[in-house]
């Protein structure tokens, strides 16, 4: 009973630990995702393709408006999305390319607030590639 016991304690502070450092780094996470898929996701949005089932992403969008961009959530915590988006423009935009303003913040990020509590931030990744993280 007592190995159990130590068994189901220590899943359950391997399970923390494991969330702790996701919650932390979802910036490098994105920043890896990028780094490993751009040259595929620039290549099939340049020729018309369809993205790869081999691109990794929770969802993708195209969003049309005065700047175009292709939005991929990578992953949820919580009320949080989080993910990167191709901006043909080098533009940075709100999560779905809403029409909300964008207000220069710290760190070379651009934060935005929609009705009621839905914000996001986001910044340059490199060019055209742009992190965010959305709130809901």
């Amino acid at each position: 009973m007592k190995k159990k016991r130590n068994l189901v304690i220590t899943l359950i502070v391997l399970a923390a630990a494991i969330a702790a450092i996701f919650a932390a780094n979802p910036e490098r996470r994105v920043e890896r995702y990028v780094a490993k898929h751009k040259d595929t996701i620039e290549h099939s949005l340049e020729n018309g393709l369809g993205i790869s089932s081999s691109i990794r992403a929770k969802y993708f969008n195209t969003w049309e408006g005065e700047h175009n961009m292709t939005e991929f959530i990578l992953f949820t915590w919580g009320d949080n999305y989080y993910g990167c988006y191709y901006s043909p423009d080098d533009v940075p935009l709100a999560f779905q390319n809403t029409e909300v303003e964008l207000t220069q913040g710290e760190n070379g990020y651009w934060i935005w607030h929609g009705e009621g509590d839905n914000q996001g931030e986001t910044y340059r990744i490199e060019e055209n590639w742009y992190y965010f993280k959305a709130t809901f």
